[in-house]
C-alpha cells in the first residue's frame, strides 16, 4: 500500500542477543554484547544472597549460563534457561534468591525444571489465556496460572503439545488462539494456530492454516508483528517481501481470513505495529530507512508512491528540487493531490539535471507535491461459472470471448490474459481522456469501458488488472461474454 519515508538510521545500532546475556556474581554489572560481540555498558545488576548459604539458598542454575529466553508473568520477571525457568520475586525484578531461610514465602523467586522438555531450549514465555505458555524449537508447555496466584509451592510446568515451530520470533494472540510459523522440508514458511483444547486442561491443538500455500514464502521468518485494529499480521524473512494476514474475529474464534504478500521497494529488516500503523526499517544502499504504512488508509491525502517525502523538503535555494539520496539510482515518480477534480490524484512531470530536477512548464508554479517510488497494485477476479436451474455447471466447456470492464476516475492500468497453455493478451489500457489545451481543458476523466478479448476457455481463464500509476483505479463493472457449445440430441430413425 504506502510507505512513506520518515529518517534514516545509523548502522553502528546496537542489537540485543539474550544468547550472550550472562549473570555474574552481584558486585559485577551484567554483560550484554551487540550483534558484533562488542560489550555494552548497563547499570542493570542483580541482588544476590543477603541471607542463608549455598544450602539452604542454593544459587539459582542460571548463573554463568546463556539465557535463552525472557518474559514477565504475576509480577515477576521470568527467565528461561534451557528447560529451566526461574522468576523473580512478586513485583521485584532483580530478586531472584531467597530474602529469608526462616520460610518460604509466597512472594519469594520460584525455580522450577521442566523434566519433559529436557533437551529443550524455552525461548519464549507468552502469556495466554490467563496461563503462561512455554515455546521451544519441538515442544510447548504451560505454566497453569488462571486460576490461581503462583508461589514456590503450587509452580508446574505441563507439557502442552508437541510440535515444530520457529522461535525466531514470538507467537502472536489472536482471540484464543495463538499464531505462530514454521518452515516446512522445501524451505517456504508456513503459519499455525496453536488452539485451546476444551477438553483437556493445559492441553493446546496445533494445526497449519495455511496448508493450501505450501510455496508461497520463500525462507524462514525472522520477525512477526500484528494489530487488531485492522485484523493484520505481518511476517518477514529479512527480503522484501512480506507474508500478510488479514482476519476478522470475535470473542472466541477466525471468523475469516485471508492471506497476501506485500513488497516492498527494499529489504526488511524489522517491523512493527503502533495502533494501525506499521513501523518498518528497510536496509537501502545508502544505509536504513526508517518507514510507515497504514494498514486502514482510504481516500486520503496522501499519495500512490513508496518512501514518499513532501516536494517543499527536498526545495533548493534556486529554486530547483534536490533528489533524495535513497532515490537518485531510482525510476521515482511525482504526485499531487487535487480535491477539487475528478481525479483525486494527478501525475506531475519533471526533468532531472545532475542530482536535481525541476518541474515541467505546466507544472511550473505547483508548490505542493510529492516524490516517491511507484508500485504495483494488482487483483484477479475468480473465473466465471454459469449454472443451470439443476445446477449444473454450463461454463466447463464454454468459451469466453471477452471481458468489459467499466471504471471511473482511473489512469493507466496493465491487463494480462492467461490459460493453461499460453499467454495470450498483454496490453496497457488507460480510462484518461484528452482534449486541446487551447480549450481551457487538459483532460476530461469520467466513466470509461474497455473491451479485453479472450477467445480462452472458461475454466482456466486467468485476467490480472495491474497499475502502477500514481492515479486511483475504481473498478464500477466487469462483464463477461460467453459462447456456449450446443447441445444436439440424436433419434433414432
Amino acid at each position: 500500500d504506502l510507505v512513506k519515508y520518515i529518517g534514516t538510521i545509523g548502522e553502528n545500532t546496537v542489537h540485543t542477543d539474550f544468547s550472550s546475556f550472562k549473570v555474574r556474581e552481584p558486585d559485577k554489572a551484567q554483560v550484554i554484547r551487540d550483534i558484533k560481540g562488542d560489550e555494552v555498558q548497563t547499570n542493570y545488576r542483580w541482588l544476590g544472597r543477603t541471607v542463608g548459604n549455598e544450602t539452604n539458598n542454593e544459587t539459582p542454575d542460571f548463573v554463568d549460563t546463556p539465557f535463552t529466553g525472557i518474559g514477565g508473568y504475576q509480577g515477576r520477571l521470568v527467565l528461561m534457561s534451557g528447560a529451566y525457568v526461574h522468576m523473580s520475586a512478586s513485583n521485584k525484578y532483580n530478586v531472584l534468591m531467597r530474602t529469608t531461610t526462616d520460610d518460604v514465602l509466597d512472594s519469594d523467586p520460584i525455580h522450577v525444571l521442566s523434566i519433559n522438555a529436557s533437551g529443550q531450549d524455552f525461548k519464549h514465555a507468552v502469556e495466554f489465556n490467563k496461563d503462561l505458555v512455554l515455546i521451544s524449537d519441538n515442544q510447548q508447555a504451560v505454566i497453569g496460572g488462571s486460576t490461581i496466584v503462583l508461589t514456590p509451592q503450587n509452580t508446574v510446568i505441563y507439557k502442552s503439545s508437541v510440535a515444530p515451530m520457529n522461535t525466531s520470533h514470538p507467537p502472536i494472540m489472536v482471540g484464543r488462539d495463538l499464531i505462530y510459523t514454521v518452515q516446512n522440508t522445501m524451505g517456504y514458511s508456513q503459519v499455525g494456530q496453536l488452539q485451546v483444547n476444551n477438553l483437556v486442561e493445559n492441553q493446546f491443538n496445533p494445526q497449519i492454516i495455511s496448508a493450501h500455500l505450501p510455496k508461497y514464502l520463500k525462507g524462514n521468518i525472522k520477525f512477526s508483528a500484528g494489530t487488531s485494529l485492522s485484523g493484520t499480521i505481518v511476517f518477514g524473512t529479512g527480503t522484501k517481501e512480506l507474508l500478510v494476514w488479514q482476519y476478522i474475529a470475535d470473542q472466541s474464534e477466525v471468523l475469516q481470513s485471508a492471506f497476501g504478500l506485500w513488497e516492498l521497494p527494499y529489504p526488511v529488516v524489522y517491523a512493527w505495529f503502533i495502533s494501525d500503523v506499521m513501523f518498518s526499517i528497510l536496509k537501502t544502499p545508502q544505509g536504513y530507512a526508517l518507514c510507515s504504512v497504514s494498514t486502514t488508509r482510504g481516500v486520503d491525502d496522501t499519495p500512490y508512491l513508496d518512501l514518499w517525502v513532501n516536494g517543499s523538503t527536498v526545495l533548493n535555494e534556486k529554486g530547483t528540487y534536490s533528489i533524495p539520496e535513497y532515490l537518485q539510482n531510482a525510476e521515482f515518480k511525482l504526485s499531487v493531490n487535487r480535491p477539487d477534480t475528478d481525479m483525486h490524484l494527478d501525475e506531475v512531470g519533471y526533468e532531472v539535471k545532475d542530482k536535481s530536477f525541476t518541474l515541467v512548464r505546466s507544472f511550473s508554479k505547483l508548490k505542493d507535491f510529492f516524490i516517491g517510488l511507484p508500485f504495483t497494485s494488482s487483483w484477479e477476479p475468480s473465473a466465471p461459472i454459469m449454472r443451470d436451474q439443476k445446477d449444473i455447471t454450463l461454463t466447463d466447456k464454454a468459451t469466453l470471448l471477452r471481458y468489459t470492464i467499466m471504471v471511473n476516475n482511473t489512469g493507466s492500468f496493465n491487463v494480462k490474459i492467461k490459460d493453461d497453455i499460453t499467454d495470450v493478451l498483454d496490453i496497457d489500457s488507460t480510462a484518461l481522456t484528452w482534449s486541446n489545451t487551447e480549450l481551457g481543458k487538459s483532460r476530461i476523466n469520467t466513466r470509461s469501458k474497455t473491451v479485453i478479448p479472450c477467445r480462452t476457455l472458461a475454466r482456466t481463464t486467468s485476467c490480472v488488472f495491474s497499475t502502477s500509476s500514481t492515479y486511483d483505479m475504481n473498478v464500477l463493472q466487469l462483464g463477461y461474454t460467453f459462447k456456449l457449445s450446443e447441445k444436439r440430441r440424436r433419434w433414432n430413425v
